[in-house]
């Protein structure tokens, strides 16, 4: 794709998937920057800091599915996007590329990663929006307490919660809790999330009617 090329289509105003892409100049990179929609290129499987800083002209989200490691300076270059960021590729973090995507004012999508360490729930636990880690699927009492403390809104994909892990979700800071894994719960522990001031979304074909019933009430 010409830098040209690039332009022209930076002038659609929606969506650009562009998954086709497998590298990116800067000069590209500048142009896409300046596309006023969601930017899919989930092609890149790596990418400069600095056609990362001519992306970050949008404030739409950026797909960068196909990034597989993070270095730290690319990550704090992405950390200062002002829209939603997905990173699936991802499958671990250090707590200091974390820490840096923390700062995101986006959606930050993380669903590659399929587990968490206390260091690097605490940073993500600094992001303030939309938070997604659809394939953590089961994380510790202190993991928990750590996630507890992010305000915006978490989307884990835990499929089983315990009593002692329901009462700390439901001291999440945040206002909505997405559970849409969820398998196994047992009423008490339900009624310790429904009775809190945590929106929680289930797929209530997961669970049994009284447990929905519960969670929604």
């Amino acid at each position: 794709l010409s830098a040209n090329e690039a332009g022209a289509l930076a002038e659609y105003e929606g969506s650009l998937y562009l998954n086709g892409l497998v590298d990116l100049s800067v000069e590209v990179a500048d142009a896409l920057g300046r596309q006023p929609g969601r930017l899919s290129l989930n092609g890149l499987t790596s990418l400069s800091v600095e056609a990362a800083k001519k992306l970050l002209q949008t404030e739409e989200a950026i797909e960068l599915n196909g990034l597989t490691e993070l270095p730290l300076d690319l990550a704090e270059t992405l950390g200062q996007h002002k829209g939603g960021l997905d990173l699936d590729g991802l499958t671990s973090l250090t707590p200091d590329v974390a820490q840096a995507l923390a700062k995101t004012k986006g959606t930050l999508e993380l669903d590659g990663l399929t587990e968490l360490t206390l260091e690097v729930a605490q940073a993500l636990a600094q992001h303030q929006h939309h938070l997604t880690l659809d394939k953590v699927t089961e994380i510790s009492l202190d993991v928990a307490q750590a996630l507890s403390q992010h305000s915006g809104w978490l989307g884990i994909g835990l499929k089983e919660i315990h009593s002692k892990m329901a009462d700390i979700l439901s001291q999440y800071q945040g206002n909505h809790l997405s559970l849409y894994k969820l398998e196994k719960i047992e009423e008490d522990a339900a009624r310790k999330l429904g009775e809190s001031d945590v929106r929680v979304f289930t797929d209530d074909e997961k669970l049994p009617p009284s447990v929905v019933e519960i969670l929604t009430a």
